[in-house]
């Protein structure tokens, strides 16, 4: 007597050739997916190498238009200069002849006056004055202005361009410190008029930072400090001067204004890649189809460029920092 269990028909197996389909799109699929991931990862270190020098530049240029009209408003009103520069503020002109280094001086050493140039700390006595003249700068983004620093020996001068003149600082040393070793930029003796360079060591970290020293040359008497204006805060030694980035680098999310642009960039990057692909349809012989799909994709690329430009910026301000 057969039950109805027996009668009943096995379902047959799935085919083979259909479950090797399915494995090969996935592996196509997890493939494309770690090729674009890889293609923007070096697209995003080609931003933060050369990308990030763009904005430095102009950056730069605005820097001598501030630093040349002020000077025009001392010769036209015999103004005198400022008793306490503003954070922002053009401060002269940094020339390094061994590096070859020509750049435009920031008032303040925070990340947003780091990548408009080297930064003189604010509470700092500005270059040719009494005091311990401490000066930041980028080594790897924003142009690099420090980025051969490493390479400044003893007896190389520094020279600078201000509204109260030319002054000139002779190199007496270098050396790695740490990077909470905040007293190599304070002033310990008030008579004497040196410089401090700071720069993060080595390349593309924050553990460490490189001093370079010099003193003053040219001159008998340097001239009364008039320090980088700043308000007494808890990143402020009791000096006046401030620490925030010799002692500590930004961590993630360390700009949250900048969440917002990420996301709507990234997200018209999207846009951008899913419209072209729509518009050029698929890849076809046909002398029709592949002008169209030729057009297509060089419409697309300059707007899709721009876009992931503004993208990885806004990106920067949510990944940790170091200059």
């Amino acid at each position: 007597m057969h039950t109805a269990s027996e009668d009943r028909v096995p379902e047959p197996e799935p085919a083979t050739g259909a479950r090797n389909t399915h494995v090969a799109t996935g592996v196509e699929r997890a493939g494309r997916f770690l090729l674009v991931t890889g293609l923007l990862l070096l697209a995003f270190v080609a931003y933060r190498v050369w990308g990030t020098g763009i904005r430095q530049q102009a950056n730069q240029s605005d820097l001598e238009r501030k630093f040349r009209a002020d000077a025009q408003v001392l010769r036209n009103y015999s103004a005198q200069v400022p008793e306490l520069p503003l954070v922002g503020d053009a401060i002269g002109k940094i020339n390094i002849p061994a590096i070859e280094l020509n750049a435009w001086l920031v008032a303040g050493a925070k990340l947003e006056q780091l990548e408009r140039g080297p930064g003189v700390f604010a509470g700092s006595p500005l270059p040719g004055q009494v005091g311990n003249v401490a000066i930041a700068g980028h080594r790897e983004s924003f142009g690099g202005p420090f980025e051969h620093l490493d390479v400044v020996k003893p007896g190389d001068e520094v020279i600078f361009t201000t509204q109260q003149g030319t002054f000139t600082y002779r190199v007496t040393g270098s050396r790695v410190v740490s990077a909470n070793e905040v007293g190599v930029i304070r002033t310990e003796d008030p008579s004497k008029a040196i410089l401090t360079l700071v720069t993060c060591h080595p390349k593309w970290t924050s553990d460490e930072r490189l001093i370079v020293r010099g003193e003053l040359i040219g001159i008998h008497s340097p001239l009364s400090a008039t320090p980088v204006a700043v308000v007494n805060g808890p990143s402020t030694g009791s000096d006046g001067i401030s620490t925030d980035t010799i002692g500590s680098s930004p961590g993630w999310f360390h700009d949250a204004g900048s969440i917002v642009p990420t996301v709507v960039f990234a997200a018209l990057c999207s846009l951008l890649w899913w419209a072209a692909r729509r518009l050029a349809g698929p890849w076809s012989r046909d002398r029709r189809a592949v002008l169209r799909t030729v057009a297509v994709w060089l419409a697309w690329a300059p707007l899709f460029g721009v876009s992931l430009f503004f993208a990885f910026e806004g990106l920067s301000g949510l990944l940790p920092s170091s200059f």
